[in-house]
């Protein structure tokens, strides 16, 4: 069970070159993230990323990376 006193928010990716396991599914990645305080979600450059390091985790054409 998630807990109750976090701020949850859901962030839609949706691009006809984005796929999942089974293109017939449709372009959209849906994900929610929980946080304890609230997420502010920004764009950034390729070229303005912080190293990365190793993905969290990988699921398809999603990677996913935690930054400390």
């Amino acid at each position: 069970m998630p807990p109750k006193n976090n701020f949850y928010n859901e962030v839609i990716l949706n691009d006809p070159t984005l796929t999942v396991d089974n293109p017939v599914a449709g372009h959209e990645i849906q994900v929610v993230v929980g946080s304890p305080s609230k997420v502010t979600v920004e764009p950034i450059e390729l070229q303005d990323l912080p190293p990365l390091g190793e993905p969290r985790h990988i699921e398809g054409d999603l990677t996913a990376w935690i930054l400390e």
